[in-house]
């Protein structure tokens, strides 16, 4: 049994536009996406969480559930903006916009 996660890093905001964000699956790194990617993983059927990101540059927190055979599909890019910066410094977990589409 297996499902795919699909992740599009879109280009644009203040998140380290030239690194790669390591991709985490409940817990564990399970690959990275650069700026204009979209990379395919293979994940088992169930409900995940996703997370974006290391230290003091990262996502929220993603909860989603996916069938076998199924594709869920996840878009990401850096906040924009001098208050999406600031609010990033005192909050690592709002560097990077993640959404399921």
């Amino acid at each position: 049994m297996s499902a795919t996660l699909r992740l599009t890093r879109h280009i644009g905001g203040i998140a380290f536009a030239s690194q790669k964000w390591p991709i985490e699956i409940d817990k564990k790194i399970i690959g990275s996406i650069g700026h204009g990617e979209t990379v395919d993983l293979n994940i088992e059927p169930g409900r995940h969480t996703l997370r974006l990101g290391s230290k003091r540059h990262l996502s929220s927190e993603r909860t989603f559930e996916v069938a076998d055979g199924e594709v869920v599909n996840f878009r990401c890019r850096g906040k924009f903006g001098l208050g999406a910066y600031i609010i990033a410094l005192i909050k690592p977990d709002f560097w990077i916009w993640l959404r399921q589409e």
